[in-house]
């Protein structure tokens, strides 16, 4: 008798779990625009400097924390202050239902010291990692190359 209550008791379980509707995970923040360019240092030294727009869908607050990509194993959340970059601490804020646009006075994704040359028209892949969001691959395309002075 008891066995048979506890099979009763598993079958409903088991059946009650194959009726619950799975609740799909999406991005909260998405991205609308992607594109670089080559910085070109002085001293020979060359960043990409990646500029976003970022749009938070989500009723929370989330953050653009860095990334990664083929050309760099780490991507790093910087922004511009005297000619230099300094780390973008606690990643970039994005609020609830706001647009945020990346740039190297905001904050933005930056490889540093390039190995790789890239020309206006070349196309890369990076992800991005956010501290609520799921990883996003964004194809990012070149639009210039910049000397600094």
């Amino acid at each position: 008798m008891t066995r048979q209550i506890w099979g009763v008791i598993l079958g409903a379980a088991v059946l009650l779990s194959g009726c619950a509707t799975p609740v799909p995970v999406y991005p909260r923040v998405i991205i609308r625009e992607a594109w670089a360019e080559m910085w070109q240092w002085p001293d020979g030294r060359q960043d990409v400097v990646i500029y976003l727009t970022l749009v938070n869908q989500g009723n929370r607050i989330d953050r653009l924390l860095g990334g990664r990509s083929d050309l760099a194993p780490r991507v790093s959340l910087l922004r511009q202050v005297d000619r230099t970059w300094v780390p973008v601490e606690g990643g970039l804020p994005v609020p609830p239902e706001t647009t945020v646009t990346c740039s190297p006075y905001t904050g933005c994704p930056v490889l540093t010291n390039s190995p790789v040359l890239l020309r206006p028209g070349d196309r890369f892949f990076v992800v991005l990692e956010f501290e609520r969001s799921p990883e996003q691959v964004v194809e990012v395309v070149v639009r210039a190359m910049a000397p600094v002075p």
